[in-house]
C-alpha cells in the first residue's frame, strides 16, 4: 500500500535535545535521565537514576528538556536507537544524549512512532553524517529529516497493537530464560551455600592445585602467518555463555597445538578487557574443533574432573567470591584490565565432594535442555516479529 511519507520534523510538534550539561546529583528530588537509565526493551529507571533540584528542573523545562506524557525519547549518543514512549505523568528531565520528540497526535500515534524509530531504515537515515568522534552519534538535524510511512492514525494504532502483542511474547520467552538462570543460581546456593561465607565448611582449594597440565595461553593470528585456520574473539566467552559464532578466519605462524585448539574440556578465561567486570570471565566451549583455536587474549585450563565437575566450576566462577579475587588482583595497562596465569592459579573457592557436584551437574544439564528449547522458541518469535514489522510498514497487515 502506498502510504504518504513524512519527515520527523513535520510530524512532531517538538524535536529537541535534553540539557547540554549534567546538573549535580542531589540524591533526591526530580529524576534526571541519561542513556544508561534506559533498557533495550523500552523501559526507564526512575528510581536508580540521578536526581536534580527544583531549580535545575525549571531550567530544563524552559529549555524544553523535560518530556511530557506521550512524548517519545530516542537515544542518539553512544548506545543509539533506544526508544521510550513516555507513559508516566511523573516529571523528569533528560540529558542531550536523548532526543525529545512530541508527535502531533492528530497525525501521528506515539506507539506507532516508537516502532518506526526502532526500524533499521530510521537508524540508517539518521546515521548518514560523520561526527568525527569515536563514539557513535546521531545529529539532531539528521534525525529530523528521517522519512517514514504515515498511514491514517487508526491504522497506526492497529499496527502498534499488533507489534506490541508480538513483542510481549518475545519478552515472556526472555523472562522464562532469566527464570531458568535464577533457578540454577538458587539450586547452587541451596546445595553448596554462599562461597563468600562457605557456611557448610567445604574444603577450600586454589585453582592451580586442581588443574591438569597447567594453564596455557592461546595462539593469536599473525599478519605474516602461513597456517590457515580460525580463531575465537573475546565475545565468544564474555556474554554469559559460549558463542561459537564469535570467531574469524586467521593465519598463524605455526600449527596450533592440541592444547590451544577448541575443546569442550577446556575452560576458557578472558585474559584482558577494558571492562573490569568482564576480565577473568570464563566459559566452556559447547563443541570441539581442530580448525579453531583460542587466542592469547584467553587462558585455557583443563580441570581435574576427579575433584571439580565442569558444571560446578562454571557456576562458582561467576560468584562474588571469585569475582572479588579476580577484580582485586587485576592490573590495568592503558585502560585494559588484565589477569595472568599466576593470579588465576591462586583463586581460592570451596570444593564440595565431587558426588554432590555431580548431582548439581545433572540439574544443570536438565535446565540447559529447557533453555535450548526456550532459545529456539525465542528465535522463531524473533523471525515472526521481523516479518510482522516488515509487513506492517508495507501496509500488508
Amino acid at each position: 500500500m502506498n502510504w504518504p511519507q513524512s519527515t520527523i520534523d513535520k510530524a512532531c510538534l517538538l524535536v529537541t535535545d535534553g540539557t547540554h550539561y549534567t546538573p549535580p546529583d542531589v540524591g533526591q528530588g526530580i529524576p534526571f535521565l541519561t542513556v544508561k537509565d534506559f533498557s533495550n526493551d523500552g523501559h526507564i529507571d526512575l528510581a536508580g537514576c540521578s536526581h536534580i533540584t527544583e531549580d535545575e528542573f525549571e531550567k530544563a523545562k524552559r529549555g524544553n528538556s523535560a518530556p511530557k506524557l506521550g512524548d517519545v525519547l530516542f537515544s542518539k549518543d553512544g548506545t543509539v536507537g533506544k526508544v521510550y514512549v513516555v507513559d508516566t505523568r511523573e516529571t523528569f528531565a533528560v540529558l542531550s544524549s536523548l532526543a525529545i520528540l512530541r508527535p502531533d497526535a492528530s497525525r501521528l500515534d506515539a506507539g506507532y512512532f516508537g516502532w518506526v524509530l526502532k526500524t533499521d531504515s530510521c537508524l540508517e537515515q539518521a546515521s548518514r553524517s560523520k561526527t568525527g568522534s569515536a563514539i557513535r552519534r546521531i545529529i539532531l538535524k539528521d534525525l529530523k529529516r528521517v522519512r517514514f510511512p504515515l498511514p491514517p492514525v487508526a491504522e497506526q494504532k492497529w499496527i502498534a497493537v499488533i507489534l506490541d502483542a508480538a513483542d510481549a511474547l518475545r519478552a515472556k520467552r526472555r523472562e522464562a530464560l532469566a527464570q531458568l538462570d535464577t533457578l540454577l543460581q538458587s539450586t547452587f546456593l541451596d546445595m553448596f551455600g554462599d562461597p563468600v561465607t562457605n557456611p557448610m565448611g567445604w574444603e577450600e582449594r586454589a585453582l592451580g592445585e586442581m588443574v591438569q597440565d597447567g594453564l596455557r595461553n592461546g595462539l593469536s593470528p599473525s599478519t605474516k602467518g602461513t597456517v590457515d585456520g580460525e580463531v575465537l574473539t573475546l565475545s565468544a566467552i564474555t556474554h554469559g555463555r559460549f558463542d561459537f559464532a564469535a570467531r574469524k578466519r586467521a593465519r598463524f605462524d605455526q600449527q596450533p597445538s592440541p592444547s590451544q585448539q577448541l575443546r569442550t574440556d577446556t575452560f576458557l578465561i578472558c585474559r584482558g578487557n577494558g571492562n573490569r567486570r568482564l576480565v577473568g570471565t570464563g566459559a566452556y566451549p559447547d563443541r570441539s574443533s581442530k580448525r579453531v583455536c583460542f587466542p592469547d587474549t584467553m587462558i585455557g585450563l583443563a580441570i581435574d574432573s576427579r575433584v571439580v565437575a565442569a558444571a560446578y566450576l562454571r557456576h562458582v566462577w561467576r560468584t562474588r567470591r571469585v569475582r572479588q579475587q579476580i577484580e582485586g588482583g587485576a592490573r590495568t595497562t592503558n585502560g585494559t584490565h588484565k589477569v595472568n596465569q599466576r593470579l588465576l592459579s591462586s583463586i581460592v573457592f570451596p570444593v564440595p565432594p565431587v558426588t554432590l557436584q555431580s548431582r548439581f551437574a545433572a540439574v544443570v544439564e536438565s535446565v540447559e535442555q529447557q533453555k535450548t528449547i526456550q532459545r529456539a522458541h525465542l528465535a522463531e518469535l524473533d523471525t515472526l516479529f521481523a516479518s510482522l514489522q516488515s509487513r506492517a510498514f508495507r501496509g500488508e497487515l
